[in-house]
């Protein structure tokens, strides 16, 4: 268990919270137009003085349909991609084990030295074996971290909506 592991993973979960709230903000968009088309066609049903002034100051139908569909795209991309960040981090969290941050996995570090003799000075790379993983490429999640993050996704229905796409 790393504390890198932890803090890499709650930064996962800070990406997937941002990803909700734009899924949140791209229906929000989509209810917004569509609460403006029924108050077009009320107007028409119930052609109240007030909903016609209401309807005359809102869009034509024909932009308010463009705006419902490009909202609706937006938020269909939002949902998908949301999706696939909790099933990507669902699979992690049921591994156990995240790729290590310091060495992206490879299991090596690159470091610059300088190599010098008696009439030059020459740098050069050196590989290391990465510190933080071992070499071993991946670095545990802590148990309490991992059965945290897996209830707060089943809690939000987060996982179903990732297998199921």
């Amino acid at each position: 268990m790393d504390a890198s592991a932890d803090e890499t993973v709650l930064e996962r979960f800070k990406d997937v919270s941002l990803q909700v709230q734009d899924c949140f903000r791209a229906t929000s968009n989509v209810n917004d137009i569509v609460g403006l088309m029924m108050m077009r066609l009320e107007a028409i049903v119930t052609p109240t003085p007030e909903l016609k002034i209401r309807a005359i100051s809102a869009q034509p139908m024909r932009l308010l349909a463009e705006a419902a569909v490009a909202s609706a795209r937006q938020m269909n991309s939002a949902i998908r991609e949301t999706s696939s960040q909790v099933a990507s981090l669902a699979a992690v969290l049921e591994s156990g084990y995240i790729q290590c941050p310091k060495c992206q996995g490879v299991g090596e570090i690159e470091e610059d030295a300088i190599q010098r003799d008696e009439e030059s000075v020459g740098a050069y790379t050196v590989y290391r074996t990465c510190p933080n993983c071992s070499g071993n490429k991946v670095i545990r999640i802590s148990s309490d971290l991992r059965e945290n993050c897996q209830q707060a996704i089943r809690g939000l229905g987060l996982l179903r909506t990732a297998t199921e796409t």
